[in-house]
């Protein structure tokens, strides 16, 4: 019976499709609130008529980088998904339609491989010793 309604539904099958209610700050996920409290991460804040608001949201850049406490995005480290500020594709998009979170995945993978191999080229190997005989 729902509280809500009073209507009462018998099934032998459910499936929740809620998502949770977003909170970086309050996150139990260790990763998520190490970014924040480092700020390396921070939430998305919006300015409302009451003042400025939280969404909970990882705050991204355009590129999906995330953006620290400072206000700068991180070079390395991108975010994703219905869990962060950059989130706008709708979900059960269907395969072979170049549906947008398909192009948007696509375009994030093609940035995180490209800032790779930037990275790759400035590291060099160790120098060996070379001992004589």
């Amino acid at each position: 019976m729902s509280a809500q309604s009073g209507a009462e539904v018998s099934a032998t099958a459910f499936i929740e499709a809620r998502l949770p209610s977003t909170s970086v700050a309050r996150s139990l996920n260790v990763v998520l609130s190490s970014l924040h409290s480092s700020g390396i991460g921070t939430e998305q804040q919006l300015l409302t008529a009451e003042g400025i608001h939280s969404t909970g949201k990882l705050l991204v850049n355009p590129d999906y980088r995330l953006v620290g406490a400072d206000g700068q995005a991180q070079e390395t480290l991108f975010g994703i998904g219905p869990g962060t500020s950059g989130w706008g594709a709708g979900a059960f998009a269907r395969p072979n339609t170049k549906a947008a979170p398909f192009r948007e995945n696509d375009a994030l993978a093609r940035t995180i491989l490209t800032t790779a191999r930037g990275l790759s080229a400035t590291i060099s190997p160790e120098p060996t010793a070379v001992g004589k005989n």
